[in-house]
């Protein structure tokens, strides 16, 4: 599982909600993909449905290398449709926060 401070490569084809908001096409659109920072993680989003409850899973909040306005986040594990499963980190950084 990804932690703060991970360094993560977007593709076009990964789903994701884009600034908090599930787009009506969450493919990533051009633009978006390239180099990440996961700033944080959380265990959520779990609820109840007809079949009953399904558990939380392993959210993922991200922000973009170059440009920090734009941010993704994506779960790594439960049951929801903008998952990133088999993603993992290719470098390392050490937030600092002011």
């Amino acid at each position: 599982m990804l932690v703060s401070g991970d360094i993560i490569r977007i593709e076009k084809h990964h789903l994701l909600n884009i600034t908090g908001e599930v787009p009506l096409d969450p493919h990533a659109p051009k633009g978006i993909s390239g180099l990440f920072v996961v700033v944080k993680t959380s265990m959520s989003g779990g609820g109840m449905n007809f079949d009953g409850p399904y558990p939380n899973g392993h959210r993922v909040y991200c922000e973009k290398i170059n440009d920090k306005d734009i941010k993704v986040d994506f779960y790594q594990s439960g049951c929801f449709i903008v998952m990133i499963e088999d993603i993992e980190p290719i470098g390392r950084i050490e937030l600092r926060y002011q």
